[in-house]
């Protein structure tokens, strides 16, 4: 287990620091950090007075008048970017909506835009709708996964063509599994489930002639 530097913790916290801040600096619980605390004979401030208390408050409104954002800030103190916003409140500094932030940031230089590959949410450029695979084929741009298959293998599909899934699983997106045909004919009554049951029992048949092979 880490041990607790205390004298730095001591006098983090004579700065005015809450117990739970001290603990994330330092890497400890708050419970440890106040345990040493107690020890060295400091007596614990009630949570308010820990709250309203600045950190150092001479730098902080000034750093957030010049552009740093809250988050830039608590991360240079070691702390809560809810932290800094407690201290700017009792500043009486108007804090930034998030646009005006973004603008502050860019005027800075130091607004990272995360998309594609670094954004958190990223699926490796995949998603779902109705069903069908969906993959990115440009900036917020997508196309269906069984489209850009079949056209691969055949070429651009026709105007008025649709891919259809042979055998109806619309995630089955292997070119044996896929049909380029005009809209017109692609009707579910004469063409789309006839096939679809016909495909679903030649499938069921070789998958059980494979299982007896094993």
């Amino acid at each position: 287990m880490k041990k607790v530097n205390v004298p730095e913790a001591v006098k983090l916290y004579k700065s005015g620091l809450s117990l739970g801040e001290v603990g994330r600096i330092l890497g400890h619980h708050h419970s440890v950090i106040k345990y040493h605390i107690i020890r060295n004979g400091i007596e614990i401030r009630e949570q308010k007075e820990a709250q309203r208390k600045p950190i150092d408050s001479s730098g902080i409104a000034n750093m957030y008048l010049d552009g740093m954002s809250a988050n830039e800030i608590a991360k240079t103190f070691g702390v809560t970017y809810q932290c800094i916003y407690d201290r700017l409140a009792e500043e009486g500094i108007k804090t930034r909506n998030r646009r005006e932030q973004i603008k502050s940031m860019i005027q800075r230089g130091t607004y990272n835009v995360r998309k594609g590959e670094t954004h958190k949410n990223w699926k490796g450029g995949k998603t779902q709708s109705g069903g069908y695979t969906l993959l990115m084929v440009d900036r917020h741009k997508y196309k269906p996964e069984h489209r850009i298959v079949w056209e691969q293998h055949n070429g651009p599909l026709p105007k008025n063509w649709v891919v259809h899934h042979l055998n109806g699983n619309k995630s089955d997106n292997r070119i044996e599994n896929l049909a380029g045909m005009p809209r017109k004919i692609h009707s579910p009554k004469s063409i789309v489930e006839p096939y679809k049951k016909r495909i679903q029992e030649l499938e069921a048949i070789l998958n059980k002639n494979l299982k007896k092979r094993v």
